[in-house]
């Protein structure tokens, strides 16, 4: 499959982190969530708590 690739320097105004551990996959996630873009999330999965925390901090300092 082919892909066109578009680089955008909107910024986004707000946006839903979701975040902790699945019990049944036994891993951190961080899920992000853009409203205005429609529904649908980016989920990313973590094996170490240490690599969640770390971008957590990062979208939250971002964030605020």
């Amino acid at each position: 499959m082919s892909r066109d690739k578009i680089v955008g320097q909107k910024p986004i105004e707000e946006y839903y982190v979701f975040h902790g551990y699945d019990v049944d996959v036994k891993k951190w996630f961080i899920e992000i969530e853009i409203p205005s873009l429609g529904s649908g999330y980016i989920t990313r999965w973590y094996d170490s708590e240490k690599l969640y925390e770390e971008l957590l901090q990062k979208l939250i300092i971002r964030g605020q």
